[in-house]
């Protein structure tokens, strides 16, 4: 005696399952003191393991190896101190901003400190327009550079020498058309800097030409702000892109 067919369950109402909708959040840190000795990979794994700990709802890479989506648009050179590094992380699932930031302030290391979170973030891709550069001098070194300032400003071309890949000689490269605006107040040097598509000029290509030392001077540099060319917050997509400055607490 055969057994009658199973009878099928209920199908589903509104057909398959979607896949996770993605949600993002940005992260503004302070990154100080000896961590600004961290490699660009470096200081990846170490946010990885900060969220972690926080336990944000993380969406993950494919793959035998997965790992949390995260990206930082505008990597902070070794050795560059930085009040205006930007993160950028995938969620599973949205979470208010101050939730998140109280959970991930306590779970980064001394060193590392968290600014402002702003969820829901935008999908798009932000590319730094500009950034902002300080450096504390002495008071020798203030005078010997205010003497030039102007002169620096004034100038058509300011030439660095430049290594157009590793092994290969360095070649003079005008990075004159960068320089945006230079002032010195209180024996701080302030430099702003284009950026177009992730090309710039470093700030110590600069110092050479007020008469200071720029290798005695490489680890004193602070990046202070950066302008990027969309707000942050989830906005909706328009054809008149809103810049957004980022940098020191609001």
């Amino acid at each position: 005696m055969t057994s009658a067919p199973a009878t099928p369950g209920p199908r589903p109402v509104g057909g398959p399952p979607r896949a996770a909708e993605r949600h993002r959040a940005a992260l503004l840190l302070a990154i100080e003191g000896d961590l600004r000795f961290l490699s660009h990979r470096d200081e990846m794994r170490l946010l990885e393991r900060a969220l972690i700990r926080a336990e944000w709802p993380l969406r993950y890479s494919q793959g035998f190896n997965p790992q949390p989506r995260l990206t930082l648009p505008l990597p902070r050179p070794v050795g560059l101190a930085s009040a205006s590094d930007l993160a950028l992380v995938d969620l599973h699932e949205p979470r208010p901003a101050d939730a998140l930031a109280a959970s991930l302030a306590p779970a980064l290391p001394a060193g590392c400190r968290l600014l402002r979170v702003v969820s829901p973030a935008t999908r798009r891709s932000p590319q730094a327009c500009s950034a902002e550069f300080e450096l504390p001098l002495s008071a020798e070194d203030a005078a010997t550079a205010q003497q030039r300032l102007a002169a620096l400003f004034a100038a058509t071309e300011i030439v660095a020498q430049r290594s157009p890949s590793p092994g290969k000689p360095a070649a003079p490269t005008n990075v004159r058309p960068f320089l945006k605006h230079a002032s010195l107040t209180d024996q701080v040097l302030r430099l702003r800097l284009t950026i177009d598509q992730q090309r710039s000029a470093r700030p110590g290509e600069f110092l050479a030409a007020l008469g200071l030392d720029p290798v005695a001077h490489t680890a004193r540099w602070i990046r202070v702000n950066v302008t990027w060319d969309v707000d942050l917050a989830d906005q909706p997509d328009t054809s008149n892109h809103s810049r957004t400055n980022l940098g020191q607490d609001d």
